[in-house]
């Protein structure tokens, strides 16, 4: 969990620095993140729905997530 934690504050701190992201608290947003996204990682989830269906649910948290964090103009 720590890693993963880890690895998505990394990836908002790059958005940040490239202006693309428009974060106030790297680590509140990073566990945001990974509450939105723990389903999609979870074996347990994935037998739960048909593939198309699970496919689609983690495309449409992502497009949120990236609609949320992009720095809006």
């Amino acid at each position: 969990i720590e890693r993963d934690q880890e690895l998505v504050i990394e990836i908002l701190r790059q958005g940040q620095a490239s202006g693309e992201f428009d974060i106030d608290d790297l680590v509140s947003t990073a566990e945001a993140v990974r509450n939105a996204t723990v389903k999609f990682c979870m074996p347990l989830f994935m037998h739960m729905y048909p593939l198309e269906e699970f496919e689609r649910m983690a495309n449409e948290v992502v497009q949120l997530l990236l609609k949320g964090l992009i720095k809006h103009k």
